[in-house]
């Protein structure tokens, strides 16, 4: 079943933000829960020195609880026309850590009520501007409500039928964009998925031995196809890779600043796993120590694209991805495989430069020739 949350922006006891929430869970859908968030004015105001881990008690609750929901939706009231200063401080806390934050590709809905005659329209194009900076999937549903004190009975019971209808359509359409990212989620067909996930990574391996045939002079005849378990090898260790880019984005999380502990820590596995796929690679007659330079140039340089991505990429997608949408995503994907690419003919042609020049110098040892 899917957990929709509700977030009400308004600290005040009976307000009609949390009325309008209340009737949320009689107007959801079968296959849906809801829950309202408690403790919001427990939130105390963002400061980076206080983003620690653990983080405080009331940070943490919101955090865990926004990581729980499968959807969340907001209600907000409108003081001095934008949101609340409360609910903007708890979207501070949960923001963080920047890439990797419980509302990252959240489905989200925002609505509101004022006793004006706009019904918090523009706290909630606020709200959705925030939402959609953060990372959140927000719907393209909007639900003022104006007069907002004569839609609820003394009781807070909404006795609107007009608005329980238009309500009931955007939580209709918040619980459907849920399912969606729910069910892509759990990787439906992995009879298919793993199939091509191997065709794929047995091309990336072709393509690699090719690139270090040339690069090590070494391309008379065209490159043999990889073996089957050759090509489940690489893709256990770019499952690695993984690992570790999740990993260092967690330590950067921990650690100030941009996070450089983590950034010299990362390159250091990122070198060795590289290192175990350049050793069976074609590199001419050079011992496996030969590759290590090439391999901390790829560490060094992969990590250094990893921070340029959490840092200055990604914010600036999420900034300007109203502008640019799903193209500007691929063009920026395939633009971080084409560095990646250059990456790895840089290291390889390291190894090959160094080793040409160690065996070219004199004395370099019995059995090497030094000179032409």
């Amino acid at each position: 079943m899917l957990r929709v949350l509700g977030i009400n922006g308004s600290l005040r006891d009976g307000s009609h933000n949390g009325a309008l929430l209340r009737a949320a869970p009689m107007l959801l859908p079968r296959d849906a829960s809801f829950v309202e968030l408690d403790g919001l004015g427990s939130v105390p105001p963002y400061s980076d020195a206080d983003d620690v881990v653990p983080p405080p008690p009331a940070v943490a609750a919101l955090r865990g609880a926004l990581a729980r929901a499968d959807a969340v939706l907001f209600s907000t009231p409108e003081y001095n026309a934008s949101i609340p200063g409360q609910l903007k401080t708890a979207l501070d806390w949960a923001s963080r850590p920047f890439p990797d934050n419980a509302l990252r590709g959240k489905p989200v809905a925002v609505i509101g009520a004022s006793t004006g005659m706009f019904g918090a329209v523009w706290a909630q194009a606020d709200l959705r501007r925030v939402l959609r900076t953060i990372g959140a999937q927000v719907i393209d549903r909007e639900l003022p409500v104006p007069f907002a004190h004569e839609r609820f009975d003394a009781a807070g019971r909404l006795i609107d039928d007009d608005l329980a209808d238009e309500l009931a359509d955007v939580l209709a359409a918040l619980v459907a964009l849920s399912a969606t990212v729910f069910l892509a989620g759990q990787w439906p067909y992995p009879h298919i998925l793993f199939p091509v996930l191997i065709w794929a990574t047995r091309s990336l391996l072709r393509a690699l031995i090719g690139s270090h045939r040339l690069v090590w002079t070494d391309a008379r005849t065209r490159a043999p196809k990889p073996k089957l378990l050759a090509a489940i090898r690489l893709l256990a260790l770019l499952l690695c890779f993984g690992v570790v880019s999740t990993a260092a984005s967690a330590l950067r999380a921990w650690s100030p600043g941009p996070g450089v502990l983590a950034t010299l820590v990362a390159i250091v596995p990122y070198a060795g796993l590289w290192l175990l796929v350049t050793v069976r690679l074609p590199h001419g007659d050079a011992p496996w120590t030969a590759l290590i330079p090439g391999a901390l140039v790829f560490g060094a340089g992969i990590e250094l694209l990893n921070v340029v991505i959490a840092y200055v990429i990604t914010p600036w997608a999420l900034a300007k991805q109203g502008t640019y949408g799903a193209l500007g995503v691929a063009a920026a994907l395939l633009f971080g495989l084409f560095l990646v690419s250059r990456l790895v003919v840089g290291a390889a042609v390291v190894n090959a430069t160094l080793w040409e020049r160690r065996r070219r110098s004199p004395g370099s040892g019995p059995g090497v020739v030094a000179g032409d």
